[in-house]
């Protein structure tokens, strides 16, 4: 995998409680003690099927790879936000909420953020931006992914994620080791949800993925047949 580097968005995230990313580690990947898939044997995984062993998602060797590929984005503090009934055209933000749009926003101050808090609103959209306070430096020869976590039904997710690569610019690229790399701010862009229904999402909670992606497609060895 290739390596990625981080630091805070500024001093002032930094105290404000942003987390820095780690290596993923979706619960559904470890696969139990007694799984009989374990064994090479055919027979016995048989035997196991048949008095009763149901097949987990860590017995599949992929699906335990994915759910430990790539860097983790923790939530820096207490999200709230759902869908306003009318649209705002002017925003209205306060010491309990902010609104704009379609977007109303509560949870934990953020500084820098055009709501004030953690969760800020895209104009003209039924989108809203989670900021985490974390750079990622990634390879600028690359494009850095990031959305939703790999599989995310199996953790029951608190948001619907959206997912996208992110290009390095020369302007906020930096030479690290000898190696320019891009940088790109590490925030998860989520949708809302439908009306009536506010999401969630407590402190260092798991909400989205980050991981190198190469820009060359030679990657496909042999051309798709479109027919």
């Amino acid at each position: 995998m290739i390596r990625l580097y981080w630091s805070f968005e500024s001093e002032a995230a930094r105290d404000a409680g942003a987390i820095p990313p780690e290596a993923l580690q979706m619960p559904y990947g470890k696969r139990s003690a007694d799984s009989p898939f374990r064994s090479r044997e055919f027979e016995s995984r048989w035997r196991a099927l048949e008095a009763g062993y149901r097949v987990q998602p860590a017995d599949c060797p992929p699906v335990r790879a994915i759910a430990g590929y790539g860097l983790g984005v923790r939530c820096p503090g207490l999200v709230q936000y759902a869908r306003r009934r009318e649209w705002a055209d002017e925003r209205a933000i306060d010491d309990e909420r902010a609104a704009f749009g379609i977007v109303e926003v509560r949870g934990d101050r953020w500084p820098g953020t055009d709501s004030g808090f953690i969760a800020s609103w895209i104009a003209g959209s039924e989108f809203v931006k989670i900021h985490s306070g974390i750079l990622v430096h990634f390879p600028q020869d690359m494009f850095l992914y990031q959305g939703p976590l790999p599989n995310a039904a199996l953790i029951d997710a608190p948001c619907q994620v959206m997912a996208g690569l992110e290009y390095a610019v020369s302007s906020t690229s930096i030479a690290i080791d000898g190696v320019m790399h891009g940088s790109a701010s590490l925030n998860v862009i989520a949708r809302l949800p439908p009306g009536g229904v506010e999401v969630r999402i407590d402190k260092g909670q798991l909400i989205g993925w980050a991981f190198a992606v190469p820009k060359s497609q030679s990657l496909l060895r042999k051309p798709i047949d479109p027919s």
